[in-house]
């Protein structure tokens, strides 16, 4: 189904802050009039430096996204051996020797080198390809190599900004994959301190139980078995039976 003109002018400025559709109307007709070649739209070579540097980063990460049918990942620079490499099985070919291998945004502003880096990802010259399983293991023992002369390092984690402070238990459940990674750190010392507050807490409640005890109250029928007969409730026994078979589960 398609929309009319006047629809679409109504949701524009919904969807888009800001939304100017003479401005719009006017940038694409100049666009157009230039061939649309965004290249003729730069005021000067800095901001097609940036424009270029730009369209790089989203071709690699589109790329990556593709190859290892993860959306979200990260693209590491740094450390690309180990996080993209080692941990997912892909290379980034064709990447020209005369340009140091490291984040576009860090790259010089001089626009021959960035033109040949968005040229090449454009044409496909600049590609993603899957390392075989035979070729993935060589290069992992050369890291454990290089980590073990010191010639490499394994990346290091992130401190939690909350690091040395006492943290509030999770509960079961709520510990989403990959936490540990995000901050670096496990629920080790969280649990030691809990287990302390839940210590205290059952000493508090001991009297209370033991008077609850004495009077008969807080008693509960046992829930062991799919049918209770009749006569259950004058079983003696049977209400702490029961306790005890869901206290063992």
């Amino acid at each position: 189904m398609g929309c009319t003109r006047k629809e679409v002018e109504d949701y524009m400025p919904i969807a888009v802050p800001r939304w100017d559709s003479v401005k719009v109307a006017t940038l694409l007709e100049s666009f157009a009039i230039l061939g649309c070649n965004p290249d003729k739209l730069f005021r000067s070579n800095k901001e097609k430096a940036v424009f270029l540097k730009g369209a790089i980063a989203a071709g690699i990460h589109e790329g990556l996204s593709k190859i290892t049918n993860l959306p979200k990942i990260a693209m590491h620079y740094k450390n690309y051996e180990r996080k993209i490499v080692l941990d997912h099985g892909v290379v980034l070919d064709g990447w020209p020797a005369t340009i140091e291998f490291k984040n576009p945004s860090d790259l010089s502003t001089a626009l021959p080198p960035l033109e040949q880096l968005h040229k090449g990802i454009k044409d496909g010259t600049i590609f993603w390809r899957r390392l075989q399983r035979s070729v993935l293991s060589a290069r992992e023992q050369q890291w454990e190599d290089a980590i073990a002369k010191g010639d490499a390092k394994e990346p290091s984690r992130k401190q939690r900004k909350d690091a040395g402070l006492s943290r509030k238990r999770r509960r079961a459940g709520d510990v989403a994959e990959g936490d540990d990674d995000k901050d670096g750190s496990s629920s080790d010392e969280a649990e030691d301190v809990s287990e302390e507050k839940r210590v205290t807490k059952r000493r508090k409640a001991a009297p209370a139980k033991k008077a609850a005890k004495k009077t008969g109250r807080g008693r509960k029928a046992g829930r062991s078995a799919l049918i209770v007969p009749d006569d259950a409730e004058s079983d003696a026994g049977g209400g702490a039976a029961g306790a005890d078979v869901l206290g063992a589960t």
